[in-house]
């Protein structure tokens, strides 16, 4: 007979879920799914949040994640399209926004390395060029 414990479970054996999570897969699929929130978060957020973007640029400056590949495409198509997202804003008036609080919102939580290496201008080139991968190709 097997030895149990807490709940009934065997001991000394995993679920699969819990080997899954733990895995490498596991955590790049996370930290993908993660990045593709702070993309929806970034582009059609109610209130863009200027660590969004700063985390998905870092996230693609450490290579975290393929940022153009087909899968993160297609997870960020399915998160702006669930109702309640505001539409895809990149004026000048919405980058103004998170502009403002670069000093006041990052520079006290982030280290001084990672607070040099954030380009606003770099991450909003990204997200463009995400939207432009995004857009309906002309037929």
């Amino acid at each position: 007979m097997a030895k149990t414990g807490r709940g009934g479970r065997p001991v000394g054996r995993r679920e699969p879920e819990r080997i899954e999570a733990s895995s490498g897969f596991g955590r790049q699929r996370r930290a993908r799914e993660a990045c593709v929130e702070k993309v929806r978060a970034a582009l059609a957020g109610r209130e863009p949040a200027v660590r969004d973007v700063f985390d998905r640029d870092h996230a693609v400056r450490r290579i975290l994640y393929d940022h153009r590949g087909r899968a993160v495409l297609g997870l960020v198509v399915a998160r702006l399209s669930v109702a309640g997202n505001n539409p895809v804003d990149l004026s000048a008036a919405e980058i103004a926004k998170p502009r403002a609080r670069v000093g006041t919102h990052l520079r006290p939580v982030l280290r001084t390395m990672d607070y040099g290496a954030f380009d606003l201008l770099r991450a909003v080139s990204m997200l463009e060029e995400l939207v432009q991968l995004l857009a309906p190709s002309p037929s």
